[in-house]
């Protein structure tokens, strides 16, 4: 069986589990603050594309490069 690692939220004072977005965190716990550990959240399909599509428009020249 599958354990989430748990990560302890000092903002909200609660333990979540990593294994899922930070938006699904957000709207589970009911928390408008910015997340400090958004880095430590496992990747979800439609917040993976918006981070693809930051980089593309940050770096045009590597899209270009690949052909």
């Amino acid at each position: 069986m599958f354990q989430s690692p748990l990560h302890y939220c000092r903002q909200r004072d609660i333990w979540v589990a990593l294994d899922m977005s930070v938006r699904q965190c957000r709207a589970m716990h009911a928390c408008a603050l910015p997340c400090p550990y958004e880095a430590l959240f496992a990747a979800v399909y439609e917040e993976h594309k918006l981070v693809v599509a930051r980089c593309k428009g940050r770096a045009p020249e590597r899209e270009a490069a690949r052909g």
